[in-house]
């Protein structure tokens, strides 16, 4: 009876050397250090390497961004995106580091939470702590200490000096705050996207992604990049705002950017008549009456068609000369109209079809939906007063015993102690 009871004894007791083997590792330094060391590395690929679109609902964005790697990367690119290096902030790996820095700072949390329970009665110093003799007394040691709000305490035969609870308080705050900026970082990789290359000319109304029930108008923009911008909603301004170069707006929760402004053609035409024309600019679009065209340095043609005059258009822009070069066909022949550059008037006149195409601007703009921001920014502002106070108040403690009249024992860290009196 008295060996099965030594047995559990010994099992219960190894169980408990491995919790506690268990939580210094979780609590210590070289767990978090070596977790974050790992984000840091994917976060630093991450700034280096594009990284692909979030959602690829938008094949032209996605298709951009492709044709950029192959040109930057070469062969290399197909390599480099099946390792997942292209979209590292969208992998399962950077999750579960974030979640084991999340972990070992909620185990440090409670760790430090104890720690400052404890703190309020404080032991005995621990075996074999070093010490040294000074030749002064008690009140001459502790008096200035508690003039500057040092924690004077007295246990048994001991005097114990520390700055509780600052150093326990700072500890905590600074791992509170360290948890919310995960937590508005979490919210911001799950809920918040970035939309960047929303192109859009003056008087035409894009609808936002993301299932929102919005649509963006440019109303007017300057040849600085200074516009005004409106958001609808079911056709009804709901909110707006100017917007230029280094001047965002935000409205309904959305940051919105002017990246630049990239030159656009509005197009429309006529019949002999002088009937308006409808414009086709994709086998799929709707036809209309007028149609604004964007020109970008990776898109510099487009073509659009006049059905009823029989008529196709294709524009070459010339980044370089800021030139449009107009080539007019007839279909389904293919017979050449017209091929030259843009005329100052913007008129073009072959056989019954005349074509006025008018030089304007469009905008290139970045939309950002961040829910976790403020979490992020309060976490971040908090995180620094509690590294600045763990910096100011450190965690120390010294036990202080008279060993005679004049003469004590100082057991543990050392003190800021003023040198005694030199002896007459």
């Amino acid at each position: 009876m008295s060996f099965d009871l030594s047995a559990k004894n010994a099992t219960s007791a190894s169980r408990v050397d491995l919790w506690q083997a268990v939580w210094r590792i979780v609590t210590g330094n070289q767990l978090l250090a070596f977790v974050m060391a790992a984000l840091a590395l994917l976060l630093l690929l991450a700034a280096l390497l594009p990284q692909a679109p979030s959602s690829t609902d938008d094949l032209a964005a996605y298709s951009r961004w492709l044709a950029l790697a192959q040109q930057r990367f070469g062969q290399a690119s197909n390599l480099l995106q099946t390792l997942g290096l292209f979209s590292i902030t969208h992998t399962l790996v950077l999750r579960l580091l974030a979640g084991l820095i999340a972990c070992a700072l909620a185990a440090r949390l409670v760790d430090c939470i104890e720690n400052a329970w404890r703190g309020r009665t404080p032991s005995t110093p621990p075996s074999h702590t070093p010490s040294t003799i000074l030749n002064q007394s008690l009140d001459t040691l502790t008096t200035p200490l508690r003039q500057r709000h040092w924690r004077v305490k007295e246990i048994e035969n001991y005097v114990v000096i520390d700055r509780y609870p600052l150093p326990e308080a700072t500890r905590i705050v600074a791992i509170v705050s360290a948890l919310v900026l995960l937590i508005g970082l979490a919210i911001t990789n799950t809920s918040g996207w970035n939309d960047n290359n929303i192109q859009i000319g003056v008087g035409e109304a894009v609808a936002l992604r993301h299932a929102l029930p919005y649509a963006l108008r440019l109303d007017s923009l300057q040849q600085d990049g200074s516009g005004q911008l409106t958001m609808l909603k079911a056709s009804d301004p709901v909110a707006g705002g100017p917007i230029a170069p280094g001047r965002g707006l935000n409205v309904v929760g959305l940051a919105i950017h002017l990246q630049d402004i990239g030159p656009a053609v509005r197009a429309s035409a006529t019949i002999s008549d002088n009937r308006p024309l409808n414009l086709l600019a994709a086998v799929t679009a709707l036809p209309s009456s007028e149609l604004l065209l964007h020109f970008t340095s990776q898109e510099p043609e487009r073509a659009f068609a006049a059905p009823e005059a029989g008529a196709l258009v294709r524009m070459d822009w010339e980044p370089s000369s800021q030139s449009f070069h107009i080539v007019i066909n007839q279909t389904p022949s293919g017979e050449a109209l017209f091929e030259g550059e843009l005329p100052p008037s913007g008129v073009i006149q072959v056989k019954n079809l005349t074509l006025k195409l008018a030089l304007e601007s469009y905008a290139r703009l970045t939309i950002t939906h961040d829910p976790g921001m403020w979490p992020t920014a309060m976490g971040g502002l908090l995180s620094a007063l509690g590294l600045l106070g763990i910096w100011l108040w450190p965690a120390r403690r010294t036990w202080l015993r008279a060993t005679g009249d004049d003469q004590s024992e100082i057991i543990g860290d050392s003190l800021p102690l003023k040198p005694p009196p030199p002896e007459e």
